[in-house]
């Protein structure tokens, strides 16, 4: 067997231009070869264009959280609201195999400076698809208060309500979200209100809940108090979460959470509601704007268990029919 030198390139063949190639033929390849070259070195240079891009302006990545019918959609539909443009994924031509629907934001920031990229992810499907995501920095749970005496889909000998509280304990035990930081969302308070109020016992469908007062702001203290001990459970009393009560989501209710979630990343976002009218994706005038914007019986709680669990960014939610 002949001996190889070290100068032998195995590609020097493949690569080598045909014995018989005539000159017009060597003009052509040339030719290919350099238009190659070029479309590639654009390629190169958009996709470092791109890296730069998202260095210096990264994007905030928000999960977002909840059962069916929790408002999930409603949330994402009230951001787009807010924001300077937006962008779908996946389209029906190219289904998002993970089973989620991608919404990139852009919201306007404080002082003139470059708008900045919030992408909204809504899990819809089951799949642990977010164990590909390099970062969360924020995970947003909506727990709808009103269903406590509505029975989960998936399994009618569940309480609904009971579905939010191991979605919670789902969130608090994946490592991913350890330095997330984390909004629970006591949605539909209104009508907690009136079926308390009419007289449905939230005992007989919770008897954990014991000979508490049948309203609804004991009620969403209780549930708040049990989400606060599974947290604690499993990250310690350093770690703390944001609370929001709401009977409502609007864009007014979506400045709050991306208000809180802005502060803990450190992201200056302008959201200022005299000045959404001037955004180029809401075709209503102020007018109407402001006629629209419904002020939710909102509460937002913020627990002194030190830290946040970590900067919020990016959340993409899922916007089709099937009412999350």
């Amino acid at each position: 067997m002949a001996h190889l030198g070290r100068s032998w390139d195995p590609f020097s063949t493949l690569l080598a231009p045909p014995p018989d190639e005539t000159p017009t033929q060597r003009e052509a390849r040339i030719a290919r070869e350099l238009e190659a070259k070029r479309v590639s070195d654009e390629i190169d240079a958009q996709l470092h264009a791109e890296w730069l891009a998202a260095k210096n302006n990264p994007s905030v990545h928000v999960l977002i959280h909840g059962q069916g019918e929790s408002g999930k959609a409603t949330l994402v539909e009230s951001i787009g609201l807010l924001c300077m443009d937006k962008r779908e994924l996946p389209t029906k031509a190219d289904p998002f195999k993970f089973k989620v629907t991608i919404t990139d934001f852009t919201l306007p920031r404080t002082g003139g400076k470059v708008p900045h990229k919030w992408a909204f992810y809504v899990e819809r499907g089951g799949v642990e698809w977010h164990h590909f995501m390099e970062s969360i920095e924020a995970v947003v749970l909506l727990a709808p208060v009103s269903c406590f005496d509505e029975r989960s889909p998936r399994n009618e000998r569940v309480n609904r309500f009971e579905d939010s509280f191991q979605l919670w304990t789902t969130i608090c035990t994946e490592r991913l979200y350890k330095k997330s930081t984390l909004i629970v969302i006591f949605n539909k308070y209104d009508i907690l209100e009136e079926k308390l109020s009419s007289g449905v016992s939230l005992r007989a469908h919770i008897p954990s809940y014991g000979e508490r007062p049948n309203d609804a702001e004991h009620a969403v203290e209780y549930f708040r108090l049990h989400f606060l001990k599974i947290l604690r459970q499993h990250k310690g009393k350093k770690k703390t979460c944001h609370f929001f009560t709401t009977a409502k989501i609007d864009p007014e209710f979506a400045i709050q959470v991306l208000q809180t979630i802005a502060k803990d990343s450190k992201h200056e976002i302008d959201l200022s509601p005299e000045k959404l009218s001037t955004l180029e994706n809401v075709e209503d005038d102020s007018s109407s704007i402001a006629s629209e914007y419904s002020f939710a019986s909102s509460r937002t709680e913020t627990t002194e268990y030190g830290h946040y669990f970590r900067r919020m960014a990016l959340s993409q939610a899922t916007l089709d029919s099937d009412g999350t």
